[in-house]
């Protein structure tokens, strides 16, 4: 099971079996590259779960009647103005977690 290492970050430890997660992960980080963020946020981890319509999350939405294009162009415009634009402008001044 992963551990918190310094600052409350999860260790290196791998991850347990879980295919949806290993996956979600994924792309996350690759909605992340995409953009040419070096940090993996929220914002990314919502947006790939997202993509698939059958993922929890979606369904969670999708059951309060939310409308998922609606978050996902939200999602993205955050993610393009902000709040973060500069790494160097990120809470954690690159001392809290390797990301």
């Amino acid at each position: 099971m992963p551990g918190t290492g310094d600052h409350g970050c999860m260790t290196a430890e791998p991850l347990p079996h879980a295919p949806g997660l290993r996956r979600a992960l994924d792309e996350a980080a690759g909605i992340a590259r995409e953009a040419g963020h070096t940090a993996l946020d929220t914002e990314h981890l919502v947006l790939a779960s997202l993509r698939h319509p059958s993922s929890p999350l979606a369904r969670a939405f999708q059951r309060t009647g939310a409308n998922l294009a609606a978050i996902s162009d939200a999602l993205h415009e955050t993610l393009r103005n902000g709040p973060y634009p500069n790494p160097n402008e990120h809470p954690d001044n690159g001392e809290g977690c390797a990301r």
